[in-house]
């Protein structure tokens, strides 16, 4: 499945179990998105990274991505980035 056009953005997504991939994207140009990938970080759900696409006025196109305080961020030392979270319950130092 690929970019329609008329669509300034296509999100496709691979989820394990699934039959087979979500693909969507916003109807025109002028449209945007806003995903979240969720976690569980010391037993709470917490948005671990979120991510916005839009079109400004003159039609560029901006991708935003941000991620909750808390939770450790790695460069990979390209341009990509590695969001780690601790799945249980943050222990209490006796």
């Amino acid at each position: 499945m690929g970019m329609g056009p008329g669509r300034n953005f296509w999100i496709t997504t691979v989820v394990d179990g699934a039959k087979t991939a979500q693909a969507t994207g916003p109807r025109g140009k002028e449209g945007g998105f806003e995903t979240e990938v969720r976690v569980w970080h010391h037993g709470e759900s917490v948005v671990a990274l979120r991510v916005h696409g839009f079109a400004d006025k003159d039609g560029n196109l901006t991708l935003t991505a941000t991620s909750a305080e808390g939770l450790d961020m790695h460069s990979d030392g390209m341009r990509g980035f590695t969001i780690e979270a601790h799945r249980n319950a943050r222990q209490e130092v006796s």
